[in-house]
């Protein structure tokens, strides 16, 4: 039995993490205005890739900023400059 489409990416969305939303959220936005590009001819579908690869790795860097920062021994930049005497 073949799934829906729709359904299946609702069951995926029901699983991702809340801290993971928003930045989907803009990837869908980003494809569905790259469609319209595409549509128009001003974007090659080579272009729209790369995009949004890049939005993915952004997403995926700032969630792994977002865990460090809640790791124990973690020392921010601010705390560093100051033992460095750089401020």
């Amino acid at each position: 039995m073949m799934i829906n489409p729709r359904l299946e990416l609702l069951s995926e969305l029901e699983q991702t993490p809340e801290e993971y939303i928003p930045e989907l959220l803009r990837l869908v936005r980003l494809f569905r205005q790259n469609q319209k590009d595409i549509a128009v001819g001003s974007i090659s579908s080579r272009m729209i890739l790369n995009q949004v690869l890049e939005e993915m790795e952004d997403a995926e860097d700032i969630a792994d900023a977002k865990i460090a920062l809640q790791e124990d021994g973690f020392i921010n930049l601010v705390d560093v400059k100051k033992e460095l005497g750089i401020v």
